[in-house]
């Protein structure tokens, strides 16, 4: 047993957990892994910079689970190798005792984000990490656990960043980040411009309305770059508004509560429950500022 990873996910999370709680804390664990051996280059985060979901609960204690780690480069460059650095990333996992695989996503066609993953089998790291016994009701013996990390080599222009404290069970280590309104200006084009065909990111909203909540002004500029690449047309701040208001009469909110359900908890489960359209718009109308 990993008595060092088991002893601080127990403080951090509990003890007996389901198996829902054993994931996420367990993911949690690895992507920490993860950012600690890039912030241990002596160049990633020269290069580039965290944003998303993950960020936000490292580095802004936002109260949901995230499953995915997102980067981006400074400045474009398509020969960015984000392969070059899967040896410090093993050389971490096996460090900590985590029996898991680094590999590239092969894409068919050129992209400007390269992707990548982390795989294990699921009940062979739970055995190791949790001291539990297989068979486990829920969890098939080739079952496999994947954090996936990608970095987009053509950001838009005009982000801003910080430096930050990461909140993991490693040593104390600090990341290069998208502030929060770059951040917030993120999420505006993922909720405007993500195609969700039948699956609706409920994450997605859970993060606008923490962004909202929190009172973080749009970094405006970098929120119409990234709208102009990925529509090719130029955005007011009443088009942004306005396509808001439709996206928000056009989501089905169950759906989208059905799908961040499983990444919150508490009173943040209870909170979006009541989700509606409606809701959404109101609180743009009132909490959404430009700057």
């Amino acid at each position: 047993m990993n008595s060092y990873i088991s002893e601080w996910i127990a403080i951090r999370y509990g003890k007996d957990l389901s198996v829902n709680e054993m994931e996420n804390a367990f993911t949690e664990t690895v992507q920490s892994v993860i950012l600690q051996a890039l912030s241990s280059s002596s160049s990633f985060f020269r290069k580039a910079a965290f944003y998303g979901g993950t960020c936000l609960r490292f580095c802004y204690g936002m109260e949901r689970f995230s499953e995915d780690l997102d980067f981006s480069l400074k400045v474009p460059d398509i020969s960015f190798d984000l392969e070059s650095f899967f040896p410090q990333i093993k050389k971490n996992l096996s460090l900590y005792g985590l029996d898991m695989e680094v590999e590239m996503r092969k894409k068919k066609a050129f992209s400007q984000v390269q992707s990548a993953f982390v795989k294990g089998n699921t009940l062979v790291n739970f055995v190791n990490v949790f001291s539990i016994e297989p068979p486990v009701s829920g969890i098939a013996v080739n079952r496999k656990l994947t954090v996936k990390f990608e970095i987009d080599t053509d950001p838009p222009c005009d982000a801003t960043y910080e430096e930050r404290a990461v909140n993991s069970f490693l040593y104390p280590f600090s990341v290069l980040c998208y502030d929060l309104p770059s951040q917030f200006a993120g999420k505006i084009d993922a909720v405007l411009m993500r195609n969700w065909k039948n699956r609706v990111k409920g994450r997605d909203f859970f993060d606008y309305l923490w962004f909202l909540h929190h009172g973080v002004h749009v970094n405006t500029s970098n929120l119409k770059a990234r709208l102009k690449q990925h529509s090719g047309k130029d955005w007011s701040e009443a088009d942004i508004r306005s396509g808001l208001h439709e996206r928000f009469a056009l989501v089905d909110f169950s759906a989208a509560v059905e799908d961040v359900s499983p990444f919150v908890s508490g009173l943040a489960l209870e909170s979006i429950r009541s989700w509606s359209g409606s809701l959404f718009s109101m609180m743009t109308d009132q909490y959404l500022v430009f700057s």
